[in-house]
């Protein structure tokens, strides 16, 4: 365990960075991505993220666990370029409360989301074809959600365990 590691700024030019690289960093309270990384890597910060906030510039994709279990991540927002949320990206990401996807994003997979016990609602963009097997199950806070009309697949129990949730399409044009 890296407890005492509290801000890490990652140089402009790096695209990528090993699995689980900072696994378990339990003081960290900031990273600083380069819009230069294009991915976000397997478990690359699961169990670690003490800070808040997030800004992601860049990256295409976000693999599995990379958040997993980052119990303070209160809110997470990519600017740009992300298509997919691989599985368990976020899942047990507790205080999380808001996400922002940029359109670009196609694909959220199975269990992305699973048992973020604080998110409340959210827009899924306009691209969003699929999205995966329990993604959002077990987000007992999750009241709304806005399905875009670009949805052909929910995958089972993509919403099983959010009592409150109230599922709703857009205003067509």
């Amino acid at each position: 365990s890296y407890s005492g590691l509290q801000y890490i700024r990652l140089p402009d030019g790096l695209t990528c960075i090993d699995a689980w690289s900072f696994k378990g960093c339990t003081g960290l309270r900031d990273v600083a991505f380069p819009k230069t990384l294009t991915k976000i890597s397997w478990g690359l910060l699961k169990n670690a993220l003490g800070c808040g906030i997030l800004t992601v510039r860049g990256v295409t994709t976000v693999y599995p666990h990379a958040f997993e279990g980052c119990i303070s991540l209160q809110s997470v927002a990519f600017l740009q370029s992300l298509t997919t949320v691989r599985f368990s990206a976020f899942e047990g990401c507790a205080s999380l409360q808001s996400v922002s996807l940029p359109e670009t994003v196609t694909v959220i997979e199975f269990n992305a989301f699973q048992k973020c016990t604080s998110l409340q609602g959210t827009t899924l963009p306009k691209g969003v074809t699929k999205i995966g097997g329990r993604a959002f199950a077990g987000c007992v806070s999750l009241q709304s959600i806005v399905l875009p009309e670009t949805v052909v697949q929910v995958g089972e129990g993509a919403f099983e365990g959010c009592p409150g949730m109230n599922v709703r399409e857009p205003m067509r044009d």
